[in-house]
């Protein structure tokens, strides 16, 4: 009897080794392979190829899968390194290959430009990938449909081009993903986003969901050099009509990091923000927010500081208010229904507008009386009009960013010398008056 159980045994033993070897050779196979492929483009829109593939226990592995979008797809490109799906037996027996989870080391995307695509497919459902379609070239046997339903994603690098929002890259995230009916639901954290210009940012959390060509943003915290906070919620869809819109605000975000190297030590201050970023397609991205500086202080800025506290200080100038209107598009940038204030000292309103690196604007400086009197002469020709308990006089800004240029102080010093004249005048007519008196004394 042991001797019958023990070559029944190696019996079973030998059965297992050539189901396996089989499995390991079928799995491999380039059939097997190019129907994976085929489901990877029906579910996410890209065609490519899969390495060797590997039996771990009841899954399968893969070094590496590589490919491009399809039209109508919103990838480019897209590689995953390190592959490894997990099967559970109970849906093998029921005849449905069930991924459960998909866990990918590394995935690189590439979005291509939004806009319309001829013939473009409709899109799958999250959680099936799967039933033949009529006049499909036929599958391997017994793999009538493949369910997916849930996924991890150790680091992520996500790249787009310039012509969505000025270009961008969110890099070194952790992403999980759950099917939900014909949706996925996702969460992201950790990483880093850049986007356009701006400073990099880096990443709290992102909840995400993808539907039917649509991929909506339910939630998104970032925070900027440590700084503050800026949350995010919008949707995108990729497929005709392509459009986006994104909502965004902001609260404690120093300014500093967001201005250009030549201003970030004459402003200084917390920035407030409320907005909206629309895009579609044919048209260019824009972007409206309501701006406004919390703690806020100019410094270094002599037309300007130097008039208002009457010759400048070190410490700068204190601001009550500071606000204004943001207008943005590719290359284009407005500053709209500027109100800046320091009580007792300064009020500006007005325009300003950057168009690549020129600058140009139309601006109304306001100064209290006791300011403008420690100026000779400007009362009477540059600060002519009264309002709001200020004194004002219009100002033209002009040349760059980096070397901002405005036609205030070449008055002010024209005035000032003019008044200086005038004195110098008046002394030397008063001392000559003085001489012919001293010259011609009175008769007794």
């Amino acid at each position: 009897m042991k001797k019958l159980a023990g070559a029944v045994g190696l019996l079973f033993l030998a059965v297992l080794a050539i189901v396996v070897a089989v499995a390991f050779g079928y799995w491999n196979g380039e059939g097997f392979r190019s129907f994976l492929s085929r489901k990877v483009a029906q579910g996410i829109g890209v065609e490519g190829r899969f390495s060797t593939l590997q039996i771990r226990g009841f899954g399968i592995g893969s070094r590496e899968f590589s490919g491009v979008g399809i039209s109508g797809s919103p990838i480019a490109e897209l590689r995953a390194e390190h592959l490894q799906a997990q099967l559970p037996l109970s849906s093998l027996l029921q005849g449905v290959w069930t991924i459960d989870p998909i866990r990918i080391g590394r995935l690189e995307v590439i979005f291509r430009s939004a806009g319309p695509e001829a013939n473009s497919p409709p899109a799958p459902s999250a959680g099936s990938v799967g039933a033949a379609e009529a006049g499909e070239e036929k599958q391997p046997e017994g793999l009538r449909r493949v369910s997916l339903r849930r996924g991890e994603i150790e680091s992520a690098d996500l790249r787009w081009p310039p012509s969505i929002l000025g270009g961008g890259t969110l890099t070194g995230i952790r992403v999980t993903m759950e099917a939900s009916g014909s949706a996925w639901k996702g969460k992201a954290g950790g990483g880093k986003l850049t986007c356009a210009a701006l400073p990099s940012l880096s990443l709290e959390e992102i909840l995400f969901r993808l539907d039917r060509g649509v991929a909506f943003l339910d939630r998104g915290v970032l925070h900027s050099e440590g700084s503050g906070t800026i949350r995010l919620v919008g949707r995108f869809r990729w497929e005709e009509p392509s459009e986006g819109r994104l909502r965004f605000s902001a609260r404690g975000v120093a300014l500093a990091p967001w201005l250009p190297a030549a201003w970030r030590d004459r402003v200084a201050g917390d920035l407030e923000a409320r907005g909206r970023l629309t895009a579609s397609a044919g048209e260019p991205w824009k972007a409206e927010a309501d701006l406004s500086l919390l703690h806020g202080k100019l410094q270094d800025l002599p037309w300007l500081v130097g008039v208002a506290v009457g010759g400048g200080t070190p410490a700068g100038l204190p601001l009550d208010r500071a606000q204004a209107r943001l207008v943005a598009g590719p290359g284009d940038l407005a500053f709209e229904k500027i109100e800046i204030e320091s009580k007792g000292a300064i009020r500006i309103e007005g325009n300003l507008h950057v168009q690549g690196e020129r600058l140009s604007g139309a601006l109304a400086v306001g100064l209290t009386a006791e300011r403008v009197a420690l100026l000779p002469g400007a009362r009477e020709k540059i600060f002519s009009e009264e309002r709001n308990g200020y004194l004002w006089t219009p100002v033209t800004v002009s040349g760059t960013v980096q070397d901002p240029q405005e036609d205030l102080s070449p008055r002010l010093a024209a005035v000032a010398k003019e008044a200086v004249k005038a004195g110098v005048q008046r002394a030397i007519r008063s001392a000559l008056d003085f001489l012919r008196r001293s010259q011609n004394p009175p008769n007794p």
